[in-house]
Order: structure tokens, then sequence, then C-alpha cells
């Protein structure tokens, strides 16, 4: 007797890597610009527009936006400013100007950018050498504020140490600078350039590396190395009384200082194996650290090429982690050469889930750019671009033109039948799918099944299209309407005998919507009996193991 086996409503369980079996039902194997859609079902990731015109001067790889701001200036003046890096280590500062709608270049060429923060109306950034700063008129380099009318020799050794920091964090009225000799130096209360010579902690890292960021945390402050992590805590560092440094005890620090983030009453940040979380304990308010992509993305991060750079930030809900991978490729002749690729991976709060990869090239993101409750992306080649829910399309950073958003949707091997040796034969699959009026939603639905070595073949391979939009109804008086059908089922004859079957979902037309509610299947169960070898099909009597239906 034929019956449904599920119907698969729920694919928000993100990407995983453990065996089969071990894999959850609403969980993926892949999940390449797909994202939870309402109902938990699956969607193509909205595209983006371009937001600002392109940064001139712009070459390819080579030439990246850093990161960028908007901040009322010491004149009063709101600037949208973005930070441009070059080769060899360079960097130039750009502002957009709104009545030529381009943008101007406010500082020549110049050391590239380590680190930055904004404070009392002036952008200050270091770059290893010295600390810049940009009061909405002119730029210029920070001097020492000494303690008295003279600095005094104490005074100036530490201020040499300060600006040659390439890591800085406010927490409070308080700014911590950290040097390549693992020293956090803090400043006095409210004063970024004014120190007390014994204004210094020592970390004492052995793992070699140095210090390559700092998060304010809690009540404390989080120290990362590549291969640390350390938690400062207590407020008073004038008297120096409560002040308390703590090792997490885990090898899983971070190269990556712009992938660490607040969010979910944690810190976020992608580490030498993964993406990690550190939260505190409800019961004795204990840091811990976890690795939440184990099992997950950790393979995808991290076997195939090597991580050149991540940038990362907390928008509706999620964690966006955008790198930058170096990626081998073998030519026909047997050498080997490397290709930079650019792709994003994204956490799921509520979902508790991982969904990647999406394929938009980014280097760095902003909120909110001129009061836009939007995220917008710096890229490379100097384009500005922003996530729009209307989108249906990408934009090539390389050339400014829109191109198709390619989503491919992968399950698990499903066990059909309940019981890994029983086989079934398949009648029917069923999708639900969404319909759009202003546009169809065409997609393809493959599946894999274990009956033969063909099970890859044309023949299990469909093109869906939700095009049934319009219904034929009566109306309360009896007149025929035409009406709207927001969701269609559709119907897809299998008529093949598997044990497991696996579903491939891809959608790449360019400006077409995606949206997948569920999927069922129909089959009918094979009978298995018992005999003196154990549990086995019914053989026939020439030996050659015919089957019965139930």
């Amino acid at each position: 007797m034929a019956k449904y086996l599920r119907i698969y409503r729920d694919f928000s369980g993100g990407l995983s890597e453990a065996a089969n079996d071990n894999i959850e039902d609403n969980q993926l194997l892949e999940a390449r610009n797909i994202v939870p859609g309402e109902g938990y079902g699956l969607t193509r990731a909205c595209g983006t527009q371009i937001a600002y015109p392109r940064i001139d001067g712009s070459e390819g790889q080579l030439k990246k936006i850093e990161w960028m701001l908007e901040a009322k200036m010491a004149n009063d003046a709101t600037r949208l400013m973005a930070y441009y890096s070059e080769p060899d280590n360079y960097g130039t500062l750009y502002c957009f100007n709104a009545d030529t709608d381009s943008w101007n270049k406010l500082s020549t060429t110049d050391i590239a950018a380590k680190d930055w923060f904004f404070y009392a109306g002036q952008l200050y950034w270091l770059n290893g050498e010295t600390i810049r700063c940009y009061n909405g008129g002119s730029i210029f380099s920070m001097a020492l504020e000494p303690l008295e009318d003279q600095a005094t020799a104490e005074e100036e050794a530490l201020w040499q140490k300060v600006k040659t920091a390439s890591v800085v964090e406010q927490r409070g009225l308080r700014w911590f600078y950290a040097t390549a000799d693992n020293e956090v130096i803090f400043s006095e209360i409210g004063y970024p350039n004014k120190f007390k010579p014994t204004n210094i902690i020592n970390i004492g890292d052995k793992s070699g590396g140095g210090i390559t960021a700092m998060h304010e945390f809690n009540e404390g402050l989080l120290i990362f190395t590549p291969h640390s992590v350390y938690y400062l805590a207590g407020w008073d560092f004038a008297g120096g009384s409560d002040i308390r440094l703590y090792n997490l005890n885990t090898h899983a620090g971070t190269r990556f200082p712009r992938s660490v983030c607040t969010a979910d009453n944690g810190v976020f940040y992608l580490s030498n194996d993964g993406v990690y979380r550190i939260s505190l304990s409800g019961q004795n308010a204990a840091v811990r650290v976890t690795n939440i992509s184990e099992g997950k993305i950790s393979r995808r991060l991290f076997e195939s090429g090597t991580i050149l750079d991540a940038h990362a930030v907390i928008w509706e809900n999620a964690y966006y982690l955008a790198v930058e991978k170096e990626m081998p490729v073998t030519s026909e002749s047997g050498s080997v050469y490397y290709i930079t690729e650019n792709y994003e991976y994204r956490y799921y709060f509520q979902e508790q889930a991982f969904f990647g990869e999406f394929t938009q090239p980014s280097s760095c993101y902003a909120i909110g750019l001129e009061g836009k409750n939007a995220l917008f992306l710096g890229c490379n080649n100097g384009y500005v671009l922003r996530y729009d829910p209307q989108s249906q399309h990408y934009i090539d950073p390389l050339t400014g033109e829109e191109t198709a958003i390619d989503a491919i949707a992968k399950t698990k091997c499903y066990d059909i039948a309940g019981s890994l040796a029983q086989e079934v034969r398949l009648q029917r699959l069923e999708v639900a799918a969404r319909q759009f009026q202003d546009q169809s939603s065409n997609f393809k639905l493959q599946i894999c099944a274990d009956y033969d070595a063909l099970a890859w073949s044309s023949e299990l391979e469909w093109a869906v299209a939700t095009d049934d939009s319009l219904v034929y109804g009566e109306g309360l008086l009896g007149t025929g309407i035409w009406g709207w059908q927001d969701t269609v089922t559709k119907e897809l004859l299998v008529r093949r005998r598997c044990k497991r079957l696996q579903f491939i979902i891809t959608a790449d037309g360019e400006g077409e919507p995606l949206m997948i509610y569920g999927l069922a299947v129909l089959y009918r169960k094979k009978r298995i009996k018992g005999s003196r070898r154990g549990v086995s099909q019914l053989s026939g009597g020439d030996g050659t193991g015919g089957v019965a239906d139930e």
C-alpha cells in the first residue's frame, strides 16, 4: 500500500559534514546562495545593487576597499569615508561627495592602515609607524600629550611603542594599544594620546605571532594571538587592584581581527580551524570558547586553498563572514598557478545553522550608510554594493554588470523505508513551491537513487516551472472569476527502485526568485523475509532473487 514517507518542510539545519546517517533530516550537504525562507523553506539569497559610484583608480584584486564608515566630524560635517588598500602595503582615504556623485581623495598614498577608531569628531588610524588623524578638514599625525608641561623620557619611550602598535581597542574612555612585543599599553581616561609610564601590561604569550586583535566583551577585554585568547578583567587600572589576566586555555586564537564581532550574548571570530564563539557561563560567569562550525563548514573553509583575509558583521540576526582565499589551479600542462576567490558564509542565530557559500565577492561590510537600513559591501576594484531584498542578481566587481545567482541546495541521502536493507519502489515526487506574480520561478530538481550506476542520468532530472499562477473558480454570486494561487504542488513521476534517495535543487536563471516549501515522496515498500541466512529478499524458485510487493 502506497503512502507518503514524509514532507520535508524544515531545511534550516544548515550545512553538515558528518557521516550521512548522523545528519538530521533538515540539514543540507550544500547550500550555495541558499537561505532559510518563510515557513522554514528554501529560498534563493537576495541580490545586490550598486550603491555608490566606483572609486577611481581601481584595478582588480590588487586594490580593495578595506573599511567604510559614516561619521560626524569635528567641523560638524557628516562624512562618508572609505579606506582603499593598494599594492605593496599602501592605502588611501576617500570621501564621498554627494554634490558631484563621486569620491574625493583625502590623503596621498600612505602606508596601509592596520587598525582605526573614531572619537570626538576625528578619525584615527594606525599604520605601524605613526598614528594618523583626520578631523574633517586636514590629515596630520597625532602627537603625545604629556602628563605635565614637559614629556618625560619614560613617556617618550612609551609613546614610541604606541606609535608602532598595530591593534587598538577602546574600552570605556581608555584606549588599549597592542605592540609587537605582546604588550598592551592603555591610555589615561579621555585621552587617546596621554599615558603614564606604568600603563603597560605584558601578555606573556609564548605561542608566537604577537597580538592580532582586541575586543571589548562584558566587563573585560579579549586579547587574541594566532593560537591563544586572553581575557583582561577589571576596571581600576589607575590603582591596579582588581586587574586580572586569564588565559582561556584554547588553541583557537585568530589571524583575522576583522572577523571578531559581538552578538547573541557572545563574541564570534574565525580561527585556524573554524568559527568560534566566546560566551559566559550562566552559573559561574566563566568564559567559554566553543567551535560552532565543527562538523559544519570547517572543511569547506580550510581544506582547499589558503585564507588570506576575513571580515565579518552582524546583520539581521546573522553573522556574515566574508573570506578571501588563494586557490590552487592546475593547468592542462600540469603546472600549478593560484587565483583569488571571495566567498561569504552566514550563521543564523535563530536556526543555529550555517549557510553558504554565497558567491557575491566582498572585502568589507558597513551598516546603515546615510541612514539607509541596509547592509553595504565594499569590494575589489572600488565598487560599493548593498544587499537589496528586491534584487534577483549579483554584481560582478570586475565589470559592474549584473550576474545570475547560481543557487544549489543538496540534501542528505535519505533512507526511504527506515531500515537500511529494505528496498522501495518510488512512484512520484511532490514539490511544494511558491509562485511570484511578477516573475516566474523556475528550477531544476534532480534525484540521486542508489539502484544503478545511471542514477545521475537525465531521466532523473526535471525542469520545474511554477507558472500555474491563475486559477479559475466560482464567485459567491455564481460568476466565474480569475484568482491568484500563492503556492503550487508539482507531481513528478519517478518509477524507480531504491533504498536511498538524495535531492539536488539548482536554479541558475538570472532575475528569477526561488521558494520551495517542502518535498514529499510517494512509494511502495518491498516485502522482506527471514531465511536461514537472516533477513533477505524472498528468493525465486530459480535462485534469481525475486521480490514480492506488499
